[in-house]
């Protein structure tokens, strides 16, 4: 089981983003995504970690990314992000047959469902994955913005990288309210159990990759396997 940290919220420190600062993160063991579920058809590696913990009224993650294509052109929420370079967090609550679907890509463009499955995802609305905040080293401004005005019209920029040019290392600090977790009636983190995986993926960059926390045991890639999450708890 993956012991998430609880640390209270009055000695988070806090950037002017409302998000926790590089030094909190620091802290924090990095889990690694590393593993090649489907290695002999898509056998690219890229250098994957994530830093997660919480205070009991939001999930804080960073995802810490060296890959020779991180390139992402999905500019708005609700877009196809996994095309593009992303990670992705799953997570299914204790008690709950659906699981939550987080995707962002690179710049911070995020994909948000609440499903069963790959079929008939619940897709949260604007205002709900407006709440999800989120700063990108990539990005030309950090969406972090808590009003829906400011949230839509916050900017990104397509962001381009190839493997002509070399790796290129890049990091997403996020923030997952309770009040995003829609179809939950969650008062606090503290104690839940849950089920849960992390992921990268790029389907359609140049060298397209599929990489996973918990390993997956399927002919393709498939992440939409609650099967094969494994457990968390939050401290």
């Amino acid at each position: 089981m993956l012991n998430i940290p609880y640390i209270n919220a009055e000695e988070i420190i806090k950037t002017a983003t409302g998000l926790p600062s590089e030094a909190v993160f620091a802290a924090l063991s990095p889990i690694a995504i590393d593993r090649l579920n489907w290695a002999e058809a898509y056998p690219y590696k890229p250098d994957v970690a994530v830093k997660i913990f919480h205070d009991g009224a939001n999930i804080y993650l960073q995802y810490l990314v060296t890959e020779c294509d991180c390139s992402s052109r999905s500019l708005e929420d609700g877009s196809y992000v996994h095309n593009d370079s992303c990670v992705e967090f799953f997570m299914q609550l204790e008690g709950e047959e659906s699981y939550y679907n987080f995707e962002w890509n690179s710049i911070g463009t995020l994909y948000f469902a609440y499903r069963a499955g790959r079929p008939n995802p619940l897709r949260a609305d604007k205002e709900t994955m407006s709440l999800v905040r989120r700063s990108s080293s990539l990005a030309c401004q950090t969406i972090a913005e808590s009003s829906k005005e400011q949230f839509l019209n916050s900017a990104r920029e397509v962001f381009e990288h190839s493997s002509e040019d070399g790796e290129k290392s890049w990091s997403l600090r996020l923030a997952i309210p309770l009040a995003a977790l829609f179809k939950s009636e969650l008062k606090s983190l503290r104690g839940l159990n849950a089920r849960a995986n992390f992921f990268k993926c790029g389907d359609a960059l140049r060298v397209p990759h599929f990489l996973t926390w918990a390993p997956i045991d399927t002919p393709k890639p498939d992440y939409h396997r609650p099967e094969f999450f494994l457990p968390i708890h939050f401290d």
